[in-house]
């Protein structure tokens, strides 16, 4: 186990620091900056219409497990009738407050024309109306009506769970779920937070590899406050999945996707070495040690050297001279990703 950071000291419950009044101002600021978010989203999504009229889901459902969530579906365009295809369970994020399987459905249609994937993006009871644990057991009851869904062409021995952020977060704690652990063939999790208590946080870098400070810090203190509930153990492995006892606790093969220049990269790392029983997790702390890529004990862990939390999205947009270097390790981890994905699905047992 790597040894605490000295800049972000092990908390073990989460201990409000804030007023009833403040909370109830802060509760307003979420409001206003989710529908905020979603605005500008929208407003960024019809700028091209040509580019978005395709990244339109071609079904929105909802299930009786939990009626009041809508769900994005994609199918491939190459699915023929009677066709079934594995399933991309994708569980989207932004600091489990913001988000909506819009956010991410980009990547759904790349997955489903590009993989041939049916792709499901979920959706679940956000922050702070509704605290941990509400969306890992929304996320995982809707899993079981999914994969009850006859009108879907879905093969059920092939069911991949995926996420981004916080949904990369929900992802790991949902695999540790008894009611859905032996339905997942597959876990993928793009740059995760593993632990609230910040045992193994790697800290805030005053400036980006472009130049410009970390945004990471507005959002991990506005989830920092809005998903634990006072008194919460920030240990707890579900919060925290950095704290599972290994495999035993997270069975499937699991790639784990960070980013170089992301606060969360550390946590990651360490969480892949965990699960894979590597002895070097104690290398956390050596930022070229994070950014070699590997693969063990049915554990895949990939790093985008020098990238920002995000980088996978369109949101997230680097000045000129990255940009290129942006698209190139977004093409370089999907790649990682959908390879591996390739062989735990397809390939046969030895």
């Amino acid at each position: 186990m790597p040894p605490p950071n000295p800049n972000n000291p092990t908390i073990l419950t989460h201990q409000p620091s804030v007023g009833f009044f403040q909370n109830i101002w802060l509760c307003l600021c979420a409001f206003a900056y989710r529908h905020l978010c979603e605005f500008i989203f929208w407003r960024f999504k019809f700028a091209d219409r040509k580019f978005w009229a395709a990244q339109t889901p071609d079904k929105i459902t909802s299930y009786p497990s939990r009626p009041s969530l809508s769900h994005h579906v994609f199918i491939p365009k190459s699915h023929q009738p009677g066709q079934k295809h594995a399933l991309y369970l994708l569980v989207h994020g932004v600091a489990f407050i913001v988000g909506t399987p819009s956010t991410d459905h980009a990547q759904a249609r790349f997955l489903a024309d590009r993989h041939d994937y049916v792709v499901v993006v979920l959706s679940y009871r956000r922050a702070p109306e509704h605290r941990f644990p509400t969306a890992i057991y929304d996320v995982a009851a809707v899993i079981e009506s999914v994969l009850s869904d006859s009108s879907l062409p879905i093969d059920t021995d092939k069911v991949v769970l995926g996420g981004f952020s916080s949904g990369a977060s929900i992802v790991l704690a949902v695999a540790q779920l008894p009611s859905v652990q032996q339905k997942l063939k597959a876990i993928v999790s793009f740059y995760p937070l593993t632990d609230r208590s910040g045992q193994v946080r790697g800290g805030y870098r005053s400036v980006m590899p472009w130049g410009l400070p970390d945004d990471m810090e507005k959002t991990k203190t506005l989830s920092d406050w809005g998903l634990p509930a006072p008194g919460q153990d920030l240990r707890d492995k579900l919060i925290s999945p950095y704290f599972v006892s290994g495999r035993k606790d997270i069975p499937q093969p699991v790639c784990i996707v960070t980013a170089g220049a992301d606060m969360l990269c550390k946590e990651g790392y360490a969480m892949a070495c965990k699960l894979a029983g590597r002895e070097d997790a104690s290398k956390a702390n050596d930022e070229k040690e994070r950014e070699v890529s590997w693969e063990q004990n049915g554990v895949k862990y990939v790093c985008a050297k020098d990238m920002p939390h995000g980088f996978t999205h369109f949101w997230v947009v680097l000045q000129k001279e990255w940009r290129d270097t942006q698209l190139k390790r977004q093409d370089e981890a999907w790649g990682e990703v959908t390879g591996w994905l390739d062989r735990v699905l397809y390939s046969p047992k030895k």
